[in-house]
């Protein structure tokens, strides 16, 4: 392909209903001054979006441009910059089109710059009644809301009156309001974030910081009175407390938080669970599946109306370890047809392979791991511990002693999974490989080993083969 790869990857990126739009912003002189890039634009949607042969070559494009002229490389990469630049601009005025409150704001900074007091008091009653129509109370209404005040502020400073100002507090209001939770938000996002990868945030929030929103009582605002109970059930994880207090205001109707929102801080509570259920505390395993099930059924853990496979996949995990293997299939067979078409397949053999080990079925679980792509970092860890749990039931011990070798090799390389979450994995191999060896009469002393690992996946497995040994 010779046209230049960015306006190819920035046209197929653009949806179907966007041309027309796009075609129509092109050939509007205001954005545009040069007909020719209006020009080059409609010549490459003509092979949209698949852009592949019989595509002309640039020399062949610029020739069609300009009839009789020399191709000169520099002026048609300039061509194709300006192509990008419309298409970005493009892009651009559709997000401000689409955002009113934004866009009402920065319609009255345009007034009150022009000293037009009569449009200006009227695009403030157009931004006051949709300040009041928006659906929900979230970061987004703090900062336009802010933004209103503000320009409000300003434009009473400009008349230069000596008057009260009472835009001047509300707007110092709904700032703090907007930062403070924001920097929740950031500040959660930063402590989950290190649970699974490799790296240490700095979230900047100090006890006074904290002390200092509790006796704004959050301002009155559910979402940022919610952020807090995420910061601190993840600050203070071995205060089980304040993970039930999450849960409560969870518990709230739906539409008291955004839909994001809510999901981000679900999940955060979905999470917590499965560090306590890798520390031993068995009955977070029942809390995270009621949690995953009624997130599913009221749609908070839906992406557009799709399930992700490892929200599916976890699902099936929980209700294998509390063995309900009916409960399980009626899942599989309700819900499989919400997750992604491209990795449904995939998932349900994986998920197949849990369901056949957990029920006796270890050969029929092996040639289904057999038929699942290891693309995905996940899928690898989970695979390896199945493929591990299979050899070990079937005797299969010299292929199990090379698995995991090779699989503690893997772990202590990769540099991407996060300490935690690498030392559940590394336990496992070890103890693993302990039992193995472990001499007539000092199985015991392995077990204890299992019972005190902070971090173990398949603890309860692992017992399961410590009393096998024993007999």
């Amino acid at each position: 392909m010779d046209a230049d790869q960015k306006v190819i990857q920035l046209l197929q990126a653009c949806r179907v209903d966007e041309l027309p739009g796009l075609r129509r912003f092109a050939a509007s002189p205001y954005v545009n001054r040069q007909p020719v890039v209006e020009q080059l634009l409609d010549l490459l949607l003509a092979y949209w979006p698949a852009f592949e042969a019989p595509l002309p070559g640039k020399t062949d494009i610029y020739a069609a441009l300009y009839p009789g002229r020399a191709f000169d490389d520099k002026d048609w990469r300039y061509l194709l910059s300006s192509v990008c630049a419309l298409i970005e601009d493009f892009w651009v005025d559709g997000r401000q089109r689409t955002h009113v409150r934004d866009r009402l704001n920065h319609r009255l900074a345009a007034l009150a710059d022009h000293g037009v007091d009569k449009a200006y008091r009227h695009a403030l009653r157009q931004a006051e009644a949709a300040k009041r129509e928006a659906p929900f109370r979230d970061v987004f209404f703090f900062l336009d809301t802010y933004r209103l005040y503000d320009q409000q502020h300003r434009s009473f400073a400009q008349k230069r009156l000596r008057q009260h100002d009472e835009t001047l507090q509300q707007a110092s209001e709904y700032l703090d309001r907007f930062y403070f939770l924001e920097k929740l938000r950031y500040a959660c996002a930063m402590l989950e974030r290190q649970h699974i990868l490799q790296g240490v945030f700095q979230a900047g929030i100090g006890d006074a910081w904290l002390r200092h929103l509790e006796e704004q009582a959050f301002f009155g605002e559910p979402l940022i009175r919610l952020y807090h109970h995420a910061l601190q059930m993840q600050q203070d994880e071995a205060d089980e407390s304040r993970y039930r207090a999450l849960r409560e205001a969870l518990l709230l109707p739906a539409q008291t938080y955004p839909p994001d929102d809510r999901q981000a801080v679900y999940q955060m509570a979905i999470n917590y669970c499965a560090r306590k259920i890798r520390q031993g505390m068995d009955r977070y395993t029942e809390e995270a599946l009621s949690l995953y099930a009624a997130g599913i059924q009221d749609g908070v853990l839906l992406e557009k109306g799709r399930l992700s496979p490892w929200t599916f996949t976890n699902v099936v995990k929980l209700a294998l370890r509390l063995r309900r293997f009916d409960w399980l299939r009626e899942f599989m067979n309700h819900n499989s047809h919400l997750l992604p078409d491209e990795h449904r397949e995939h998932v349900l053999h994986y998920n197949l392979a849990e369901l056949y080990f957990y029920t006796n079925r270890l050969k029929e679980a092996q040639m289904a791991l057999l038929q699942v792509e290891m693309t995905d970092l996940n899928y690898y860890l989970g695979a390896r511990v199945l493929l591990a749990k299979i050899y070990a039931e079937t005797g299969e011990d010299e292929a199990l002693l090379s698995l995991l070798a090779a699989f503690t090799v893997f772990l202590k390389r990769n540099k991407e999974i996060s300490a935690e979450l690498k030392q559940t994995y590394l336990n496992f191999c070890r103890l693993l490989w302990q039992l193995m060896h472990a001499r007539p009469g000092k199985t015991q002393v392995v077990v204890e080993s299992i019972r005190m690992a902070q971090s173990l996946t398949d603890r309860a497995w692992l017992l399961e083969q410590a009393t096998k040994k024993k007999r």
